[in-house]
């Protein structure tokens, strides 16, 4: 593992920032800036000390929590590198300063996604009872939204926070205090409750924003195999949000992990589990979550919190006992599955209300024929009538998406669901395509094999069926069961 740290910290992308993926290394940028981080205490030039330094020990500045950095910090959120914006942010909601919610307020419209989700969590971590009014801010991102979602609920008074443990913190020298480096990880008693049945999932999502898009893209992440039951994601992003993959109960949290139980349309039980993440989360033990909720953050790198390690999440997916799932593998698909084939509508007028309520029902044959009866009653070139142009042009493009999401279901190895799509969609071409292929026609039969297998989880028994079944869409499942 030492190797590969040093092989990462050799890279164009580790030179700038995210440099704390070692801890030897980290010790020296705090000696870099001990000296003039103690100068600021003393009435010292926050700019000459951003000048002097920039975003070359940003990973050590972020450790500090003195209340006389706030100005500091606050600098840092105008600094040209997004990077050195996220980690100002993180230093400041940990200090825990109320006075810095108005610097931190219009980062919510910054141009970079990871910067808007990071500021809408520092606010949660910090909001002061104000009021609040997010009306004014747009925002497409999903994993963002759902950030203002818990955002808008902590300024009404229904989000929980969570503390589980306090920072470490340590004098240094000139009187600083800073959050130490650790290569050695502490063992903290989860809180768990068992109650309560997981609803079945109705919808999965990345349980990261931006799940796969590394920043640190030589950063020692791990994939799953051999030997790892789980997925790194998520370099170098301490305080970054995760998410529930879809709807499930909150089984534990400690500082470092975060359990969710879902129940799979299948009724299948899955276990999520978050690692390396942080000591504040905002949901409780026993509590329902939605696809998206916003569950708690990365934790800070090299922190007790985190398992002594540098910030990632490692995220486990499977069921209570082996095998687990490749978390790339099988969220891919359930995100495919379950994503809508509508992208979210702006409002409409009151004329195309039934067929708005059809469409995000999934009866999309319904909803365009109302929205072609609504468009040719109205007047053209009014607003009843672009609107009704609008919503058919986004009808019109979701039989062939959802064609094609249909053939990667089947092809995945679920040709049951696939076909039921297809007959939702009005597909009769594609159904009776299918349906003259005797090789479907041999794995729609032998489909619940595979399944009264998976619930027993027999390895002898799989590798039967990839024998009976393996000439046929059947072939993939199978094979992800006996990885």
């Amino acid at each position: 593992m030492r190797l590969l740290l040093l092989l990462a910290l050799s890279s164009p992308a580790l030179a700038q920032w995210g440099r704390d993926t070692d801890p030897g290394m980290a010790k020296q940028m705090l000696d870099a800036v001990e000296g003039d981080l103690g100068k600021l205490l003393a009435g010292g030039d926050p700019a000459a000390f951003i000048d002097k330094h920039g975003s070359e020990r940003i990973e050590a500045v972020k450790r500090f929590r003195n209340p006389e950095l706030r100005v500091l910090f606050e600098r840092l959120l105008a600094h040209p590198d997004w990077h050195v914006q996220h980690r100002g942010l993180l230093a400041l909601e940990s200090l825990g300063d109320a006075a810095a919610i108005d610097a931190i307020l219009p980062l919510l419209e910054h141009p970079h996604r990871r910067v808007r989700e990071k500021a809408a969590i520092s606010l949660i971590r910090l909001w002061d009872g104000r009021r609040l009014d997010l009306a004014s801010v747009v925002e497409e991102d999903f994993h963002v939204t759902r950030c203002l979602d818990a955002l808008a609920r902590r300024a009404g008074g229904t989000l929980p926070i969570v503390v589980l443990a306090k920072e470490g913190i340590l004098g240094g020298s000139g009187g600083l205090r800073l959050v130490p480096y650790t290569e050695s990880a502490t063992r903290f008693e989860p809180r768990t409750n068992a109650k309560g049945t997981p609803p079945v999932a109705t919808r999965w999502v990345w349980p990261l924003l931006g799940w796969g898009e590394e920043e640190v893209i030589d950063a020692p992440l791990r994939a799953f195999g051999e030997g790892h039951a789980a997925t790194d994601k998520g370099a170098c992003l301490d305080g970054a949000g995760v998410y529930a993959a879809t709807d499930g109960v909150v089984r534990s949290v400690a500082p470092g992990e975060i359990v969710v139980e879902h129940l799979s349309n299948r009724r299948e039980v899955l276990r999520a589990v978050y690692l390396h993440t942080g000591s504040v989360v905002f949901v409780e033990p026993g509590e329902r979550v939605e696809p998206g909720q916003l569950l708690g953050t990365i934790g800070m790198g090299f922190t007790a919190e985190n398992g002594a390690v540098f910030a990632h999440l490692e995220y486990r997916l499977g069921p209570p006992a082996p095998p687990e799932y490749d978390p790339e593998r099988f969220l891919s698909l359930w995100i495919d599955r379950t994503t809508p084939l509508l992208p979210p509508l702006r409002p409409l007028h009151a004329s195309l209300r039934s067929a708005v309520r059809e469409a995000e029902s999934g009866a999309y044959g319904k909803a365009a024929s109302l929205a072609t009866k609504a468009r040719d009653a109205a007047e053209p070139g009014s607003e009843a009538h672009a609107d009704a142009v609008y919503l058919l042009g986004h009808l019109a493009s979701v039989p062939a998406k959802g064609i094609t999401r249909a053939r990667r279901l089947r092809d995945a190895g679920y040709p049951g669901d696939a076909l039921r799509d297809l007959n939702a969609l009005g597909a009769a071409e594609e159904v009776a395509a299918w349906r003259a292929d005797a090789a479907f026609e041999k794995a729609l039969k032998g489909e619940a094999k595979v399944e009264a297998a998976e619930r027993r989880g027999d390895a002898a028994l799989f590798r039967r069926l990839l024998s009976e079944y393996g000439d046929t869409c059947l072939r993939p499942r199978i094979e992800e069961r006996l990885r």
